[in-house]
Parts: C-alpha cells; structure tokens; sequence
C-alpha cells in the first residue's frame, strides 16, 4: 500500500504537467512546471518523513512527523516563490496555479496518510 503512494503521485504529476502544458500560454510555462515537480519532490519528502512513524508505539511520534514534514513543506515553498520573486519570473497566474497544485498534492498525501493510518490501527 505504501508503494502505491509513489505510482500515484507519479501519475497526478504527469497529468498536472500535462495540462500545464495544454494551457501553456496563460502563465509562464518553465516556471509552472519546475514548480510543480519541486512540489512533487516536497511532497515526497513530507510523505516520507510522515510514514516513518506510523507504526510507532508513541503516537505523539506520528505527530510530530506530520507536523514537522508540513512546517518543511511549507517553508521550502516558500523560500521557492522568494527566489522566483526576486528573480522578477514568477507572476500572479503562476502563483495561483502553483497554489493549487500545493493544495493538490496536500489533500492527496493527507487522504493517502489518512488510509495507512487506519490500517495500522486495525493490525495493531
């Protein structure tokens, strides 16, 4: 079940850069897509440290891997936008988009991390 996580972020990013590129000529196309797979690879990380501790007998470890895999997340997005910002390439239609990718891949490793929680609650 854990693997499958990676298949499906894979496949989400894939789709997201595919329809990027579709409507590639209302926002600037080099900044979206770096954007977006730097996400994926956040997110990955944060799904990576939040899944360490899942089947810990403390449940306050999960807790804090959670939390602290949102506050990394979260500041490395946004020291990604400073350095876009004050390169001058990052406008508003790519911030917005940018926005909703975060929030896509948030909803999907929160509804992921969500079910594997579940199921360590049933086998232990």
């Amino acid at each position: 079940m854990k693997n499958k996580f990676y298949l499906l972020l894979f496949v989400v990013t894939i789709i997201l850069c595919g329809t990027e590129y579709f409507f590639s000529a209302h926002f600037t196309m080099q900044v979206v897509l770096i954007g977006t797979i730097f996400l994926a690879l956040v997110t990955l990380l944060s799904y990576w440290i939040s899944v360490r501790s899942i089947n810990d007998k403390n449940p306050n470890k999960f807790v804090r891997g959670v939390m602290g895999a949102t506050l990394i997340k979260f500041l490395s997005c946004i020291i990604a936008a400073v350095v876009f910002l004050y390169q001058g390439k990052l406008f508003k239609p790519d911030l917005f988009l940018l926005m909703g990718v975060y929030i896509t891949y948030t909803i999907l490793e929160s509804v992921w991390l969500s079910s594997l929680t579940k199921q360590a609650k049933t086998q232990s």
